[in-house]
């Protein structure tokens, strides 16, 4: 499988530490670069190089929306195939759509939306779908999730043996359980203002928080105790690297959708969960007309790669019926953004939105 630029060892094992998670302290790479047994100024330049060569997407936050007190749900959609481009364009319009695609199937649009406290889940989709010209479409909120690991690794057959990083401690990862746990306090406002600056790129360097310390008028120490909270909390679930995809050599992302019936969700979203090569596992409301429970998602180098998948996790699952929907169109694919003005710009400008 070709997993794209900056290929050797180091690469490998310093991808698979970013994607673990930053350490939450002042100086992280020198933590890295311990790990690594090499200077912190080459973790520092090899993790610079990796997202100069597009194989890292960023070096961020990543959220729990729900935990945030934003509405959260996929979408599916059905639309005309000569309409799609132009519905698609639509619904990336709004700042709370981070995945965008067309699949290969009678129900075809499919979309990720974040919706901001406040606001109303099924009014911002019902506004998006008219807009959009959706025809029908289902909105399926998480009822528990199995798994959100999306660590991909760029060693054919999976990561090379590292005992180093088997006994690493792992970030936090926080009592909040996306579709269990109820709401959490408020945020304070420095917490929001800290959301606000993590969930964008953080460029490698000795020191990587202090400029966003200086941004914020706050000390690293305060702000580094800021982002452990949030850690700790759970609506932060790790402060990581997030590779592209397809630059790292996996040209087919297929989702599985799964008809399970209510006594067997737990036990079937369990064991496909445990799989490495799942990086997304959820039970997701069904209703009659649209009875699949369970969601997961493969990536792999090949369609036929991520079909034989499939056909091991279903045979491992005792053989229940499931599809592979694969994307034909990327329309969005961007990290969720929370507090920011977008949002209440699109809803000032559709005051019908309740």
């Amino acid at each position: 499988m070709d997993r794209g630029p900056c290929i050797g060892e180091f690469y490998i094992r310093i991808c698979s530490v970013l994607q673990d998670g930053l350490p939450i302290v002042p100086r992280p790479y020198a933590a890295v670069a311990a790990e690594l047994g090499v200077p912190e100024g080459e973790a520092v330049r090899g993790a610079a190089r990796l997202c100069e060569s597009g194989l890292i997407r960023s070096i961020s936050g990543i959220f729990h929306g729900q935990a945030l007190g934003y509405s959260t749900a996929l979408v599916a959609g059905i639309v005309p195939e000569e309409l799609m481009d132009g519905a698609a364009a639509k619904v990336s319009e709004y700042p709370g759509v981070s995945h965008n695609y067309a699949r290969a199937h009678r129900v075809n649009l499919w979309f990720t939306v974040a919706v901001p406290p406040g606001h109303s889940l099924d009014g911002t989709v019902r506004t998006l779908a008219g807009e959009a010209g959706i025809e029908k479409y289902y909105i399926l909120p998480v009822v528990k999730a199995f798994k959100i690991e999306v660590k991909l690794p760029l060693a054919e057959g999976g990561w090379p043996e590292d005992s180093a990083r088997q006994s690493r401690p792992r970030p936090p990862s926080g009592a909040f359980r996306l579709g269990e746990s109820g709401p959490l306090p408020p945020l304070s406002d420095l917490e929001v203002s800290v959301v606000r600056e993590i969930q964008e790129h953080i460029p490698p360097a000795e020191r990587p928080f202090l400029p966003i310390a200086r941004r914020l008028d706050i000390g690293e120490e305060e702000l580094l105790a800021v982002i452990k909270t949030l850690a700790a909390s759970g609506r932060m679930r790790r402060l990581a690297a997030v590779l592209a995809h397809r630059r790292a050599g996996y040209r087919a992302n297929g989702m599985g959708i799964w008809k399970v019936p209510g006594r067997d969700i737990e036990h079937t979203g369990m064991l496909l969960a445990a799989d490495p090569r799942v990086t997304h596992c959820y039970a997701r409301q069904s209703r009659p007309e649209w009875p699949y429970s369970i969601y997961t998602m493969v990536h792999a180098g090949s369609r036929e790669e991520c079909l034989e998948i499939y056909r091991e996790l279903a045979a491992r699952a005792g053989r229940p019926e499931y599809e592979v929907l694969f994307s034909t169109r990327e329309y969005a694919k961007r990290r969720p953004r929370y507090f920011v003005p977008d949002y209440d710009e699109w809803y000032t400008s559709r005051d019908a939105v309740r």
